[in-house]
């Protein structure tokens, strides 16, 4: 007899057990499989603001990368630059991004619409700050009435 609770499955761990059972190769064979979707982002929030990290090393100018939010979705688009001096059919492996990439990141639904968002890019590093409602804000909508 269960106690009625739902088992969530416990994913933390779980690239270390896969590498495990199956083997040193596993995530370089995975990763030749499935192609990425762009840059590695993290997000946090804070009290006053989102924050979104995009790992993007090698732009050498804004010229590079755009940033934009329509809503609710922020949009990121831009180009990393192949540095190497060989043709990419010629490494050995290959992990890093390079090329161009697109990606649409859900932000949450208390960020200020029309704020000034902040941009900075620095050791391969872009950072987004957006900020959001103060918790305890108050929009007030008034109300039209009609005789």
């Amino acid at each position: 007899m269960t106690d009625g609770k739902i088992k969530v499955f416990d994913w933390k761990g779980m690239p270390e057990k896969a590498q495990q059972m199956l083997g040193e190769d596993f995530w370089g064979e995975i990763n030749r499989m499935i192609p990425r979707q762009g840059p590695p982002i993290d997000i946090y929030t804070t009290e006053d603001k989102v924050t979104v990290i995009v790992e993007v090393p090698g732009l050498e100018s804004a010229n590079r990368v755009a940033v934009k939010i329509k809503g609710l979705k922020l949009l990121i688009s831009g180009e990393i630059p192949w540095t190497y001096p060989v043709n990419e059919k010629e490494l050995l492996q290959k992990e890093r991004l390079s090329g161009s990439f697109r990606r649409e990141v859900t932000l949450p639904n208390d960020i200020v619409p029309g704020s000034t968002v902040e941009a900075r890019y620095k050791a391969g590093l872009l950072e987004i700050n957006i900020p959001r409602l103060a918790a305890e804000e108050e929009q007030p909508i008034s109300i039209e009435f009609e005789e």
